[in-house]
């Protein structure tokens, strides 16, 4: 899929995808990644989850994995970088999926793409547009 660099480097609407995953979880309410700790939020590169799935995520106070239709794992809240072997899993809702082909970064573009476009075009206070 991505031949000269890594997924996590690869542009979409002109931003990194780790960098926009990155926003994601600070937006969802995660912390800055430090230290691995208890209640720490883990979200692979691979894997794109809904604003709301990861809410959903970030907010849970025990233990959570979310796995795909397929049950394989895109992402888990606990305190090590590998899966919690015990704790509630969910099934992620159909917005949350592992990229795995390049339309699947078609997809997150196209999801991404006018949030970005909204943010950048907003107006300073005190300029007039005609």
């Amino acid at each position: 899929m991505t031949s000269t660099r890594k997924l996590g480097a690869f542009p979409l609407a002109n931003i990194p995808l780790e960098e926009l995953q990155k926003r994601r979880l600070q937006a969802a309410g995660a912390e800055p990644a430090g230290e691995y700790g208890e209640g720490a939020v883990f979200l692979p590169v691979e894997s794109w989850l809904s604003v709301g799935m990861l809410r959903e995520l970030v907010n849970a106070g025990e233990d959570l994995v979310i796995r795909d239709k397929e049950g394989e794992v895109l992402a888990w809240k606990g305190n090590l970088a590998s899966v919690p072997p015990e704790g509630l899993s969910i099934a992620a809702k159909l917005d949350c999926f592992k990229i795995r082909f390049s339309w699947d970064l078609l997809r997150v573009n196209e999801e991404v793409l006018p949030e970005i476009i909204r943010e950048s075009s907003k107006v300073t206070p005190g300029v007039h547009v005609d």
